[in-house]
Parts: C-alpha cells; sequence; structure tokens
C-alpha cells in the first residue's frame, strides 16, 4: 500500500534532478547570451542546481557516511531501543506498528499455549519472535512477573503497551480456561485495526505527498517560464 507514494516521491526527485543537472543549466546560457537579467526564483534554483553540480561528490559522501551510521547504530542495542521507541511516537504509523505488535503477540502466544507449552516458556518463545525491542523487553518483564507468581493478566496490566480491553480480555481467558481462543480473538481484532489504520496513514501520505510535488513543480515551472517569457519580450 506504501508502494505508489514511495514511487511518486522517487520519480518527482529523479525529475527535480535532471531538471537541475541538464536542463537549466542549457536554459540559463541562452539567457547569458542575450545579456538577461535572471529572476529570483531562477537564480534560486539556479543557485541550488550549482550546489548540486559543484559538490555532488560531497553531498554523496555525507549520505553514504549518515547511512552507514544509521545503520550500525540501528545495529546496536541501544540504537535499536532508540528506534524502536522512535517509531511508535510518530503519528499514526506509530498507531498501526503498535496493533501490528499486539496481534502478533497474541497470534504467536495462542499457539504456543494451545500447543501445551508451559505459559512461561512460552512467553520466553514469544518475546524471542517480537522484532520490537520495546514489546520484547515488556515481555521479559511479564515473564518475570508471572513466575514471581502473578496471572497473566495482572501482569500485562502493569504495562500501558497493553490497552485495557486486551488485558481483560486475556482475564476472560484465565476465568474460562480458554486463552488459547481469547488470545486468537485477541490476534484478529488488532490485525484489523492495524490494516484501517495503515489504510488511513497511505490515505493521508497520498495527498501530501501530491502537493509537496505539485509545489515542487509549480516553483520549477515559474523559474524557467518567466525568463523564456522575459527572453520574449526582449527580442520582440
Amino acid at each position: 500500500m506504501m508502494i505508489y507514494p514511495l514511487l511518486m516521491l522517487f520519480v518527482g526527485t529523479v525529475v527535480l534532478v535532471f531538471i537541475l543537472a541538464v536542463i537549466l543549466p542549457r536554459f540559463v546560457a541562452i539567457f547569458v547570451d542575450f545579456n538577461q537579467a535572471l529572476p529570483w526564483p531562477t537564480l534560486i534554483l539556479l543557485k541550488t542546481s550549482n550546489i548540486f553540480m559543484s559538490y555532488w561528490w560531497l553531498i554523496l559522501i555525507i549520505i553514504t557516511g549518515l547511512t552507514i551510521f544509521l545503520v550500525r547504530f540501528y545495529k546496536t542495542k541501544e540504537g535499536k531501543s532508540v528506534f524502536d521507541k522512535g517509531i511508535l511516537k510518530v503519528p499514526l504509523l506509530g498507531s498501526a506498528i503498535h496493533k501490528s505488535l499486539l496481534s502478533r503477540f497474541s497470534f504467536v502466544l495462542s499457539v504456543m499455549v494451545g500447543s501445551g507449552v508451559p505459559l512461561l516458556q512460552a512467553l520466553s518463545v514469544t518475546g524471542e519472535t517480537i522484532s520490537s525491542s520495546v514489546l520484547s523487553d515488556i515481555i521479559k518483564e511479564v515473564t518475570k512477573n508471572v513466575e514471581r507468581g502473578d496471572s497473566l493478566s495482572k501482569a500485562l496490566k502493569e504495562f500501558p503497551f497493553f490497552p485495557k480491553q486486551v488485558v481483560q480480555m486475556v482475564n476472560v481467558g484465565e476465568e474460562t480456561g480458554k486463552m488459547e481462543d481469547v488470545l486468537t480473538k485477541v490476534a484478529s481484532f488488532y490485525e484489523r485495526e492495524m490494516e484501517i489504520t495503515t489504510r488511513r496513514v497511505v490515505i493521508i501520505l497520498e495527498p501530501v505527498i501530491i502537493l509537496v510535488m505539485a509545489l515542487v513543480v509549480g516553483f520549477v515551472a515559474i523559474a524557467v517560464l518567466l525568463p523564456i517569457l522575459s527572453l520574449s519580450t526582449a527580442v520582440k
């Protein structure tokens, strides 16, 4: 679902770079030959083009270096923790990831419990399958609390990561002895909620990208057309 907005952004970036690197310099050469003063939008675009053309190697080094640093930092325990905590705070996207993690947790735990695996071992295995360090660390604490004698619902209640309704559903599963069924329902519910939230992200993201691209294209068009009109008037 995110492919189309990202593709639009990629194509727009490629077109902009092509205009700055190829089209604009040729136009400017013509204007200079006619001794025409360039409008300020064109000057801004020209200076931007000159920076990219003159220091493309430096920009490439900075981008490459920053990418390598971020990748290596993410691979560290501290870096992954910072990333996982940060992404959960992003509006809408964080909500979608949160719901996806709740669904994953509930699904894996339901499979383990349904297979007859003891709760403590089931929690341990579930924690190992979770990619988010935030939830993985919480599961470790939940496991410790259950090991000390707390029920699963009571242990989950200690952490705001688990919504009240999840705690209540788990409590029902404990009281009725149908933990597997309850966890399966929780997993299905949050899977649907995650899909709905993801669609909302795409619905919001598409017009934002289109608007940004329209503003950029509009500015570039003005920067290119103004000198042409000025040159046409001068020739007449």
